[in-house]
C-alpha cells in the first residue's frame, strides 16, 4: 500500500464547537459491514451503485443485501456504497501470574475494564485464596471464565469474542510477603475495532458506518471505535429497554452517557427494515450543511405507534425514531442540550477536512509553480487571504458555516512578522493562526404565541 502522507504535515488544524484523512467525496458514502463473507479474493471493501451490483455478490437473503437495499429504496439514492467484511472475531485470554503463594493477612485488589473489584483477604489457605479472586473477576459483565489452577495463575477469558477485557492495578500487599502479579495476553483478542483498522488500511474513503451486529455490547463497543475517528455511526435497535427510562444498560444510554458524539441508536420494533441504513441512505446523498435527520421520510420503513412515555424516553437518550405528525412519516431526531446532532458532527468534519485539504493544496501548487509562500509579512497575508477565500466558500455557496455576530477582526487571525519568533522562523512553521466561525445549524422546533381579539 502507498504511503499517505497526512495533511497535517503540511496545515495542522484543529476545530472545536461552543457546544462541545477522508477525501470529500467521502462524506456521501456508507459502509455496511457484516459478518458474511462471500469475497474470495482476500479484499474487505468493495463498492456498490445499486441493489443489481450488489445482488451479483450478496444472495437477497442477506443482511448485507437488505442493508444495502434499505440504502438504495431511499429518493434520492447514494451514487456508491461501500461493503467491508469482519475477520473471524477471537475471544482474548488472559492470565494473572502470582510470583509467590499468597499469605496470611494478605489483600488482593484490581481492577477490571475500570471497576475496581471488592477487597480479597486471604482466607484458608492459597488455593482457596485464587478460587476467591478468580470468583469476583468473573462476575465482571466483561469476563466468561476466570479459572484459578489453584498454584500461581488466573485465566480470564473474555465474555464475548472481539470485545478485550482489561486488568489492570492487580497488587498484594499486607501479610509478611507480597507476591506480585504479572498480567500476560496468551491469545490476542480480534474484533471491531482491528476490523475497522484493517478496513481503513484498505480504503478509508467513506464516512458513515452500519454494521449488522445488533448485540448491544458490539454496538457499544464500535460506538467507542468510531469516536477516535472523523465518521459516524448509526445503528438499528429493537431493544425494548431502549425505550425505557428507568433502563440504563441499553446501547443509547451508554452512548450518551459516555459522551459518544458519533454514534446514534435508530429505535424500531423491527429492526429487519433496518431503518438505521435508511436513514443514512437519506442523508447521504446531500452535501454537508444541506440537511438534518429530522422529519425525513424513509422508503420502505414502517413508523412505530409509541407511546407518550416511550418517546419520552427516546428523546432522553437521543435515540432516533420514526412516527407520525399530522399524517406524515418522519424521522425523529430529539432536541439535545449538547448540541451534537448528526448533522453538526458531519458538519464540523467537512469544515476541518475541507479546509486542511484545501490549503494544503494550495501550498503544494505554490511550491510547484515557482512561488514559495515566503516568511514576510508579505507571504502571511497571502496565506490568510487564501484561508478567508475558502471560509467564504463555506459560508456563502455551501453553506455550512456563518459569520453573523463575530466581528470582522476576529474572523481570521495571524500574528503579525515582527511578533514571529526566531525559533519559528528557523523551523519554517507559523503558529497561532486561528479564524472563529459559527455552523448554520437549524431549527428544529418554533415556539409562536397568538392572539385573537373579538
Amino acid at each position: 500500500m502507498t504511503l499517505q502522507i497526512p495533511f497535517s504535515n503540511v496545515i495542522s488544524l484543529t476545530i472545536s464547537t461552543s457546544a462541545g484523512g477522508i477525501q470529500q467525496t467521502g462524506y456521501g458514502v456508507i459502509n455496511i459491514l457484516t459478518g458474511e463473507d462471500v469475497y474470495s479474493t482476500g479484499e474487505r471493501t468493495r463498492s456498490y451503485a445499486s441493489t443489481t451490483e450488489v445482488a451479483v455478490d450478496w444472495a437477497t437473503s442477506t443482511d448485507a443485501y437488505l442493508m444495502a437495499a434499505a440504502i438504495f429504496a431511499q429518493d434520492p439514492a447514494p451514487e456508491e456504497i461501500k461493503i467491508s467484511t469482519e475477520g473471524t472475531r477471537v475471544a482474548q485470554v488472559q492470565t494473572l501470574t502470582f510470583s509467590a503463594a499468597l499469605v496470611a493477612a494478605n489483600v488482593i485488589d484490581g481492577i477490571v475494564d475500570g471497576v475496581a473489584l471488592a477487597s480479597t483477604t486471604f482466607a484458608t489457605d492459597n488455593a482457596t485464596t485464587l478460587a476467591a479472586i478468580a470468583t469476583l473477576i468473573q462476575a465482571t459483565d466483561g469476563v466468561s471464565t476466570a479459572v484459578s489452577n489453584g498454584t500461581d495463575t488466573i485465566t480470564v477469558t473474555a465474555q464475548n469474542a472481539g470485545i478485550p477485557v482489561t486488568l489492570t492495578g492487580f497488587l498484594v500487599t499486607l501479610g509478611a510477603s507480597q507476591a506480585t502479579i504479572a498480567t500476560a495476553t496468551t491469545t490476542a483478542s480480534h474484533g471491531i475495532a482491528d476490523d475497522i483498522e484493517e478496513i481503513i488500511d484498505e480504503d478509508d474513503d467513506w464516512y458513515f458506518l452500519a454494521w449488522n451486529e445488533q448485540v448491544k455490547a458490539y454496538q457499544k463497543a464500535a460506538g467507542d471505535v468510531i469516536e477516535a475517528l472523523n465518521k459516524q455511526y448509526v445503528t438499528v435497535s429493537s431493544d425494548a429497554d431502549v425505550a425505557s427510562a428507568t433502563e440504563t444498560d441499553d446501547t443509547a444510554y451508554y452512548f450518551i452517557n459516555s459522551t459518544l458524539q458519533r454514534s446514534r441508536v435508530f429505535y424500531s420494533t423491527d429492526a429487519t427494515e433496518f431503518a438505521d441504513c435508511a436513514l443514512m441512505g437519506k442523508i447521504a446523498p446531500y452535501d454537508p450543511g444541506a440537511t438534518v435527520a429530522r422529519y425525513q421520510e424513509l422508503s420502505g420503513i414502517t413508523a412505530d405507534e409509541l407511546t407518550s412515555t416511550e418517546t419520552g424516553a427516546l428523546d432522553g437518550k437521543y435515540a432516533f425514531y420514526y412516527g407520525t405528525i399530522g399524517g406524515r412519516n418522519v424521522v425523529m431526531e430529539p432536541l439535545r442540550t449538547d448540541g451534537y446532532y448528526m448533522d453538526t458532527i458531519r458538519d464540523r468534519d467537512y469544515v476541518r477536512s475541507y479546509v486542511q485539504e484545501n490549503l494544503t493544496l494550495f501550498v503544494i501548487n505554490e511550491s510547484q509553480a515557482g512561488r514559495k509562500i515566503p516568511y514576510t509579512q508579505a507571504g502571511i497575508n497571502v496565506f490568510e487571504n487564501q484561508l478567508r477565500g475558502i471560509l467564504s466558500y463555506l459560508e456563502k455557496t455551501k453553506k455550512v458555516i456563518t459569520f453573523e455576530g463575530i466581528d470582522e477582526e476576529d474572523r481570521v487571525v495571524f500574528p503579525v512578522i515582527g511578533d514571529v519568533s526566531a525559533a519559528d522562523k528557523a523551523a519554517r512553521t507559523l503558529n497561532d493562526g486561528s479564524f472563529t466561525c459559527k455552523l448554520q445549524g437549524a431549527i428544529y422546533k418554533f415556539v409562536i404565541s397568538g392572539l385573537l381579539t373579538a
